[in-house]
C-alpha cells in the first residue's frame, strides 16, 4: 500500500460545522504528544483568517501584510503562555514530523498488528471525541480522511511508536481496551529517508 498523505497537523473543524471540542490525546488514552520541535502545530491553530485582501498581498510579497504577522505574533504568544502541562509536547520530534508532511508517495508501508499495551504517542496535538465516538460505536466505521485506508498508520521512531493517521481509530482503540489493532507501519529507525537532512539543516 501506497500512503498518498499523512494528516500530522492538529485537527481542524470547518467555520459552518457545530463547535466540537478538542480533548488532550491523554484523555483519549494515548502516552503523549510528539511535538515537532517548533509549536509549528501551536502557531497554525491560532492563525488569523486569512482575509482576500490578505491573501492578494501574501500573493503580490510573498509574506502576509506586517499588521497581520503582528496579530499572528501576539496570538501565539498569548496561547502558548496559556498552555497548561498536558498541551505542552512529552518529546519534541522534528524528523518524525518532517517525515509525517513529506513522506513520498512511493514509501510501502507494510501491514502490521499494533500492540496497544505499549506505549503509543500522537503526533496531533488533539484529537476530538465526537471522532473517537463514531469509532467506539463502529470500529469498523470507514476512515474519511487523507488516508482511505480503514486501517492506521503508525511510524517508529527512535524506538517509539507514533500515530501518523487514523488518531482517531487508534483512540477509540485504546478507550474500548482493544490489545491490539491493525495497521500499516513504516519504521524510520531501519530506513532513511532523503530529504531531511538538506531541507531542514
Amino acid at each position: 500500500m501506497s500512503l498518498l498523505w499523512v494528516q500530522g497537523m492538529a485537527w481542524y473543524q470547518m467555520p459552518d460545522d457545530e463547535p466540537k471540542t478538542p480533548v488532550s490525546v491523554r484523555h483519549a488514552g494515548y502516552a503523549g504528544y510528539v511535538g515537532p520541535g517548533d509549536d509549528e502545530d501551536l502557531k497554525t491553530e491560532v492563525a488569523p483568517s486569512i482575509t482576500p485582501s490578505v491573501f492578494r498581498y501574501k500573493k503580490m510579497h510573498g509574506e502576509p501584510p506586517q499588521a497581520y504577522q503582528d496579530e499572528h505574533r501576539e496570538r501565539y504568544e498569548k496561547a502558548k503562555a496559556n498552555q497548561t502541562a498536558e498541551d505542552v509536547p512529552d518529546i519534541e520530534d522534528s524528523r518524525l514530523h518532517h517525515f509525517i508532511r513529506h513522506t513520498p508517495k512511493k514509501i510501502e508501508f507494510e501491514p502490521y498488528s499494533l500492540d496497544l499495551s505499549r506505549p503509543v504517542y500522537a503526533t496531533q496535538s488533539h484529537v476530538a471525541r465526537e471522532h473517537i465516538q463514531r469509532y467506539l460505536d463502529d470500529p469498523d466505521s470507514q476512515h474519511q480522511g487523507h488516508n482511505e485506508s480503514e486501517y492506521p498508520v503508525v511510524v517508529t521512531h527512535e524506538g517509539r511508536m507514533h500515530a501518523g493517521d487514523g488518531h482517531h481509530r487508534i483512540a477509540a482503540a485504546l478507550a474500548r481496551g482493544d490489545s491490539h489493532i491493525p495497521a500499516w507501519h513504516f519504521n524510520l529507525d531501519r530506513h532513511y529517508i532523503p530529504g531531511y537532512d538538506d531541507e531542514d539543516h
